[in-house]
């Protein structure tokens, strides 16, 4: 049997791993198109092209002044969006190829070489790329009237329903070659860089040793992650307290990987000596979920980083009639990417959670009491996947209030668009795993 063969029949028998990656690379390229095609509609910015006024103190104490196109900030921000979701593609397909290891290695111990292994795993994910970036484009450009439609209402001007810009679709188009270059280059670096045994055991323990040479105490983690809440404590109303914020914010985000990795774990360590951590399996799902979001670090690191672009962006913007109920529209978007690359992660790890479910059920408990285990492990990590980079948004936004840049009403918003989709999401994907799992579980146990 030649590789080709091999490799579409392997594709056809893993028809249903396949259509959850193009399922999700699918959502990415619709909101890229979207995203990009509205920054890219010239009819969404103000009539009369006003710039937002930069000032700062140079050297010399004189007072420097500057103008910025709001076209400029709004692209700016679009940059950081494309970014994510590079991030979140790059992501995905190394859970996609990951899941192609022992094939890999079959094709080695069956006399291929680098080579053919590379042919097998360019052909399956190249392909189900293409199928959704085909299907990304198609419904992008379909709905893309429906798109421009809501946002001139938002942005109270006229403009065509079909429009076309040619830059903002070279953009698409180089979106799309980042991404399929992206997939190649992980495709061959995988390959070079596992051996046969190494393929053959991928799914063996992870581990999550402190190598730190310097260890810095977990309480320093916390108080330098939560800078931001301390801040908003003080009720700060004056004008650069929005600035201020978003300056606390950066430190948050760059001690967020001690935070989860440390911080996170000393948090749960003090719950262990609490009696109310022991009750069912609460202990299960939480030590579970806690594991899991160390794990989850880069997409709490690309929602966080989504958020605050969007909030830097949105000073500037604040004078323009609908400049930052777009913006809205971006967050919940990326927060959507997000959640389905999360969402996606459990899909594909669900062997490990049916592993893990297995165990305790040689502990004595019921299918029911396991299944909400497992219920209870998903959503809380969407949960805490959520509120962990949201708690520092959520105090930004109210100094944005109580200076008066924002409304409470649209600050509220802004939360909610980030918390429902997420939540929904997370409750489709723990419906699906619970009813893969919960049919495995009969399997396995009328076996034994």
């Amino acid at each position: 049997m030649g590789i080709k063969l091999f490799s579409k029949k392997i594709y056809e028998s893993e028809i249903k791993k396949n259509k959850s990656f193009i399922l999700m690379m699918t959502a990415t390229i619709i909101f890229m198109y979207g995203i990009i095609s509205i920054y890219y509609n010239e009819n969404i910015y103000p009539n009369v092209r006003e710039f937002k006024q930069i000032s700062y103190w140079d050297q010399s104490q004189n007072l420097v002044e500057f103008e910025y196109p709001v076209e400029g900030l709004m692209k700016t921000n679009l940059f950081f969006i494309l970014a994510v979701a590079t991030a979140v593609v790059i992501l995905c397909t190394f859970k996609y190829i990951r899941e192609k290891s022992k094939n890999i290695a079959c094709i080695m111990y069956s006399g291929g070489g680098y080579r053919e292994a590379f042919k097998f795993l360019v052909y399956t994910s190249l392909k189900s790329f293409s199928i959704a970036t085909i299907l990304g484009v198609l419904i992008g450009i379909l709905i893309s009237p429906i798109n421009n439609f809501i946002i001139y209402k938002i942005v109270q001007n006229e403009g065509s329903l079909f429009t076309f810009n040619l830059e903002g679709f070279l953009n698409v188009l180089l979106f799309i070659i980042i991404q399929f270059s992206t997939i190649v280059m992980i495709n061959f670096g995988y390959i070079y860089r596992k051996d046969v045994m190494g393929l053959i055991n991928i799914d063996g323990a992870k581990t999550l040793d402190d190598k730190r040479v310097i260890k810095i105490p977990n309480i320093i983690y916390i108080i330098l992650y939560v800078l931001p809440l301390f801040y908003m404590l003080t009720f700060p109303d004056y004008k650069d307290a929005g600035k201020i914020s978003l300056v606390l914010s950066i430190i948050s985000m760059l001690v967020l990987h001690g935070f989860i990795k440390y911080g996170l774990d000393g948090i749960y360590r003090s719950l262990k000596k609490r009696k109310f951590m022991y009750k069912g399996t609460r202990i299960l799902y939480i030590s579970n979920s806690v594991k899991t979001i160390k794990e989850s670090y880069v997409y709490i690191l690309l929602l966080m980083l989504t958020m605050l672009s969007a909030a830097y962006t949105m000073l500037g913007v604040l004078d323009f009639t609908g400049m930052k109920e777009i913006i809205l529209i971006c967050i919940m978007g990326s927060s959507i990417v997000i959640s389905l690359s999360v969402g996606y992660k459990f899909i594909v790890e669900a062997r490990e959670i049916e592993f893990r479910a297995k165990q305790i059920r040689l502990l004595g408990f019921s299918n029911e009491s396991i299944l909400s285990c497992v219920t209870k492990e998903i959503i809380l990590t969407f949960t805490l996947t959520n509120i962990i980079p949201l708690m520092i948004l959520a105090s930004t936004i109210y100094i944005f209030t109580i200076s008066g840049l924002l409304s409470f009403k649209f600050g509220a918003s802004l939360i909610l668009s980030i918390l429902i989709p997420s939540n929904v999401i997370g409750v489709i994907c723990s419906f699906v795993c619970k009813n893969k799992i919960s049919d495995n579980l009969e399997i396995y146990y009328k076996k034994n």
